[in-house]
């Protein structure tokens, strides 16, 4: 953390192996990964690969690849390590912002972020999908209101709340849709949410999208992907629940993906 600000610039910070073997507790190897994968240090595992088990192989998944980002630790002369992590992705019209919250101490820990102290662009209101928890978090007003439990994290993509659906988060990466989404494109008139994803193999890639209740409620009326995509044979499909609506793409090749959500209001 206190070389941060030479990573990527003179070498690359190594923070040593990360551990996801089943003698460390899930929460810490978590922990550990997602500070390496928001950080963007060098991610080093030195497991025994044919003996983890399903569950701790897909905490590695998550990590790769790296973002190639330069984030920031928000409380850097505050605390010690620091416990707030800022990865911010502008080279898309769409900016993404990732927040990480880790509590290294062995007592739970409240957390209050302004979001303008974090970095996130001003807004009336924000929204936050939490990764681990896999679960769209309650809209909030400028400041974000947390607890963590001892050696624990959160890794939440934060977005302006907007007055027509957006993509808020995905499944494939820590980071959210930093690595992996390659466009996103709301186009008002045929109201439709579209974008491009780079999508793995056999592995259920989920959009996670924030269809508004106000001023006027949105809903999910339909989902495609491309000719191209369907002929190779990615299905698609989504549920909604209020306004978080997830979409699931599969695909037997890793290619990547084009895909339309048509909304009604």
């Amino acid at each position: 953390t206190r070389n941060y600000h030479l990573h990527g610039r003179i070498w690359y910070n190594d923070p040593d192996p990360v551990y996801v073997r089943t003698a460390a507790k899930l929460d810490h190897a978590r922990l550990i990964c997602s500070w390496v994968t928001i950080s963007g240090c060098l991610n080093l595992s030195s497991e025994d690969m044919p003996a983890l088990p399903p569950d701790r192989l897909d905490i590695l998944r998550r990590t790769m690849p790296g973002h190639g980002l330069l984030p920031r630790p928000v409380d850097l002369f505050e605390n010690e390590p620091a416990r707030v992590w800022l990865l911010t992705d502008e080279r898309q019209a769409t900016r993404r912002d990732v927040i990480g919250l880790y509590n290294w101490t062995s007592a739970p820990l409240d957390i209050e972020l302004p979001m303008a102290r974090a970095g996130v662009p001003a807004a009336g209101e924000y929204i936050a999908f939490d990764y681990w928890a896999g679960a769209f978090l309650p809209p909030f007003k400028g400041t974000l209101r947390t607890k963590l439990a001892k050696e624990t994290c959160q890794v939440l993509a934060v977005r302006p709340m907007l007055d027509h659906p957006f993509l808020l988060s995905t499944s494939r990466h820590i980071t959210q849709g930093i690595v992996d989404v390659m466009d996103e494109k709301w186009t008002a008139p045929r109201r439709r949410l579209s974008g491009t994803s780079k999508v793995v193999a056999g592995d259920a890639y989920e959009l996670r999208i924030v269809a508004p209740l106000t001023p006027k409620k949105w809903t999910a009326v339909r989902a495609e992907v491309s000719k191209a995509d369907r002929a190779a044979g990615v299905a698609i499909g989504f549920t909604q629940t209020d306004s978080g609506v997830r979409v699931t793409i599969t695909s037997a090749q890793s290619r990547p993906v084009d895909w339309n959500v048509a909304f009604e209001q």
